[in-house]
């Protein structure tokens, strides 16, 4: 099982990823060099909670996904971009709620083949 610092740096690689950015867009964002972007992705560096939070913020995901606590199972399995929809739908009005409810129900009848 991985430590946390390999968790970390998954996660961090992941998300960097899903946000379609490269080490040195993500570096330069949070104000980090590439090569401690790098480190911090393959395990060999802890980051500061600061740096994490920067790092949290630029990718549009929470702490807790970056560092795997408190989540279950499911939320485990969620991409950066699906959280980021979550996000999102805990701001809507009720009735914006039932809306998109009733599109996401329509789009899961439309599975690919």
């Amino acid at each position: 099982m991985a430590g946390l610092k390999e968790r970390i740096g998954i996660r961090i690689k992941q998300a960097r990823l899903e946000a379609d950015m490269t080490q040195e867009e993500l570096a330069e964002a949070v104000e980090i060099t590439p090569n401690y972007i790098s480190m911090l992705e393959r395990g060999r560096k802890n980051p500061s909670i600061q740096i994490l939070k920067k790092i949290a913020d630029v990718l549009g995901v929470s702490i807790s996904f970056l560092t795997d606590s408190e989540e279950d199972e499911k939320m485990k399995a969620l991409s950066p971009k699906k959280i980021k929809l979550i996000k999102h739908i805990y701001e809507l009005e009720p009735d914006k709620v039932e809306v998109l409810l009733k599109l996401a129900e329509t789009l899961g009848k439309y599975k690919h083949k």
